[in-house]
């Protein structure tokens, strides 16, 4: 994709996702990716240096996420130079929903933001419900900062949660280094009432 470099050696990111679980299971996710193009601080300059740089200081991209299949999109904005409001692909593949978009990442701080509706997604009742999320690391590509917060609907509480989840009430927490795999899960029940 145009303009082609190798600024993702000088670029980081940091992903921040959050999971809203309704009544029925259905798990409403928001995506938020932050870029930081640094082609221009002292730690570029060695790329900035090299020939086959020049005068490149934009990263072009072909950003994807892979969301369970008969996901619904429901709103997609960021971008660099140019503001985004709609992905450029919504596809099915190997099962999965594909979402794409096309962005130029400049020096600086770019982000891009994807909300997405996953229908069913957690086991649920009345009794409460079960959720799991497994995040999937795109190989080859650099560790980065994953912040990942699920919360599980309004009158019930998180009674069980992997490993590594901080709990508080009816919300998960996870800070993270996204350098491998990650399956969590979620286990959720009635909040307990009072009798008079």
């Amino acid at each position: 994709m145009a303009p082609t470099s190798k600024l993702n050696a000088v670029t980081t990111r940091t992903l921040d996702l959050a999971v809203q679980i309704d009544a029925v299971g259905n798990a409403r996710n928001t995506l938020a990716v932050t870029w930081q193009n640094g082609i221009e601080t002292p730690d570029g300059a060695p790329y900035r240096a090299l020939p086959t740089v020049g005068q490149a200081r934009i990263l072009g991209m072909y950003f994807r996420v892979l969301v369970p299949e008969r996901s619904r999109v429901e709103g997609v904005s960021g971008g660099g130079d140019v503001p985004l409001s709609d992905p450029a692909v919504v596809e099915d593949e190997a099962g999965r929903t594909a979402i794409g978009t096309y962005l130029k990442v400049p020096p600086g701080s770019t982000g891009l933001t994807y909300i997405w509706t996953s229908p069913y997604a957690a086991d649920a009742d009345q009794t409460g419900g079960t959720y799991q999320l497994t995040i999937q690391k795109q190989p080859g590509l650099l560790p980065g900062p994953l912040a990942l917060m699920i919360t599980v609907p309004t009158g019930f509480h998180i009674a069980d949660a992997s490993p590594g989840l901080t709990v508080r009430g009816a919300t998960a927490t996870l800070f993270t280094t996204f350098d491998q795999d990650l399956v969590v899960d979620v286990r959720y029940a009635p909040d307990r009432t009072v009798a008079p």
